[in-house]
């Protein structure tokens, strides 16, 4: 029972590594220089895009500010705002 435990806590941990993706590129492979943050140079896509997922405007994504990004367009659709689910009762 132990070692079943244990499987897919390593299974996730391999998962989270990568981080969250953006039009299909993880974080992680964006990040070339492994430094924790991914700068216009680095990243694969689009400047609106890029532009969009910086937060703070600081001309680099974080980790944190590219599973935010990832997160809204999972609820609010492709433009990366978060839309109510307008579920009823």
């Amino acid at each position: 029972m132990r070692k079943l435990l244990i499987l897919p806590v390593l299974a996730l941990g391999a998962c989270a590594s990568t981080g969250p993706s953006i039009g299909g590129v993880s974080f992680a492979d964006m990040d070339t220089n492994a430094d924790g943050k991914v700068t216009m140079e680095e990243f694969t896509g689009k400047s609106a895009v890029f532009d969009a997922v910086d937060a703070n405007d600081d001309k680099t994504i974080t980790m944190e500010e590219a599973a935010a990004y990832a997160r809204a367009r999972r609820l609010g659709g492709g433009d990366g705002e978060v839309r109510s689910t307008g579920s009823r009762l």
